[in-house]
């Protein structure tokens, strides 16, 4: 019907200006600027600008510093990370100041890779006097997963545990002679196999993405089963406390009206119960008068 490819288009409109695709589909076209949190880096949009100096830290090999003045690291607070619209760097929630270390990322997928060196160093007395002198550096390869946000090392025993699920990979890691050394193949091999099993948590939707799931579908053959479509999918939600069927019949036991409201957070009363999505409306006889669609809101974006 004519409302509801408007309907669609408008809400696809919103959601692509909103830019919350996962950023492992960005075909590598990474948004400059500086993120706030994992989700906004997961999305492959930060909510910030980034306009600073940053370079190699004098202090810890395989990291880097930003230059920043007291007052603007001040204003910003904690960052999860930037980038610079080439590669990505990230501080894990970090408040920003000019020692802020961050480290960049080597690799972006199911898990994404990166490395950090630590040095090695040994107390030593001599005449008395204790010295601390460098034994060497040690380097470490460390995972994020992007379906939690979780940060750990990537050891044998860790990488096991991801690729047992993928007999393929597991067994040719197991057999590899060199299999220590190669971790990060392995990792690697797995998470671009896997891309697509990373999550978009419904507690992690935005507007745009609501109201494309409350777009009607093709794949929608009633209102049955777009309702049950609609309150399933947004059934994790955090900011949707609840969603439901809204009717009323005649004295005949028709339909006079029927529809979603929802109680969320989007709105300027988390109470208020809104119009949400497709609403239908019928005469005594049960004819189909008019269906108009709601926003999140309750604001009308088209009627027929």
């Amino acid at each position: 019907m004519k409302s509801t490819a408007i309907f669609v288009l408008l809400f696809s409109l919103s959601l692509v200006s909103a830019g919350q695709h996962l950023i492992t589909d960005s075909g590598g076209d990474l948004k400059k600027g500086t993120y706030k949190d994992f989700y906004e880096f997961k999305y492959n949009n930060p909510s910030l600008e980034f306009d600073y100096h940053f370079r190699p830290s004098k202090y810890a090999r395989t990291y880097f510093n930003v230059s920043i003045d007291k007052e603007s690291a001040k204003s910003i607070g904690e960052v999860y990370g930037f980038c610079n619209g080439k590669e990505i760097y990230l501080a894990f929630g970090q408040k920003l100041n000019s020692h802020t270390l961050f480290i960049r990322l080597a690799f972006i997928g199911r898990y994404c890779l990166y490395w950090y060196t630590t040095n090695n160093n040994v107390v030593v007395p001599i005449n008395g006097i204790s010295y601390i002198l460098p034994l060497g550096k040690t380097d470490h390869i460390s995972i994020l997963d992007m379906n939690t946000g979780k940060r750990e090392s990537l050891t044998n025993t860790r990488l096991k545990s991801i690729l047992k699920d993928d007999p393929d990979i597991y067994n040719r890691y197991l057999s590899d002679a060199h299999y220590l050394e190669n971790r990060a193949k392995y990792l690697v091999e797995y998470s671009l196999k896997h891309e697509k099993d990373i999550l978009i948590d419904p507690a992690d939707l935005t507007t745009g993405e609501i109201n494309e799931i409350l777009a009607y579908k093709p794949s929608d053959s009633s209102f049955t089963s777009y309702s049950s479509r609609v309150i399933n999918e947004l059934a994790g939600c955090k900011d949707i406390s609840k969603i439901e069927i809204s009717s009323s019949r005649y004295s005949n036991g028709n339909y006079k009206f029927i529809g979603l409201r929802a109680k969320h957070n989007y709105g300027p009363n988390p109470d208020f119960r809104y119009k949400t999505g497709l609403w239908r409306y019928y005469d005594s006889n049960g004819d189909l008068k008019k269906e108009i669609m709601y926003d999140l809101t309750g604001h009308i974006l088209d009627h027929n």
